[in-house]
């Protein structure tokens, strides 16, 4: 990669890391809404995409320690979000499955979280084709992180 294109992904980053900093406010999801906050979505995110996974998988998934990953599961668990479950074949293991509420809630967040970036009015300014080049460019980097992460 050449200077430029380092630069260039340098400013990506850091403004994909502010805009994510200063949307969290913005986004968080109140108590009524039975969301919690962005890491226990992105977690919930995560379950719904794989459908199970244990603890340390949703670690690595979420970049969040192993520690950190078990009282989040707690949390989401008191919530009645996901729940626990034993290996069939090596009890050492549990897995973590969204439960109904969990996929419930899954299933709102797009409208939640479309209505709190309309109320606070980030986006009034800008034309509807740059919100598609937007996602268009997001899910191309998407994919590339994924398909680098399995190689």
């Amino acid at each position: 990669m050449d200077k430029k294109n380092e630069q260039l992904m340098w400013k990506y980053c850091t403004l994909m890391l502010k805009a994510m900093r200063l949307g969290n406010g913005l986004l968080n999801i109140t108590s009524e809404e039975k969301m919690g906050t962005i890491l226990q979505l992105q977690a919930l995110i995560v379950l719904d995409e794989k459908s199970r996974l244990t603890v340390g998988e949703l670690a690595k998934e979420i970049h969040s320690s192993s520690p950190g990953a078990v009282q989040l599961v707690q949390r989401l668990i008191n919530a009645h979000l996901v729940k626990k479950v034993s290996d069939a074949k090596d009890k050492r293991i549990t897995h973590i499955y969204l439960t109904k509420d969990g996929k419930a809630s899954c299933r709102k967040l797009p409208s939640i979280w479309g209505k709190k970036l309309c109320d606070a009015n980030i986006f009034d300014y800008f034309p509807e084709n740059d919100f598609k080049t937007i996602v268009h460019i997001l899910k191309k980097a998407v994919k590339k992180f994924e398909a680098k992460k399995n190689e």
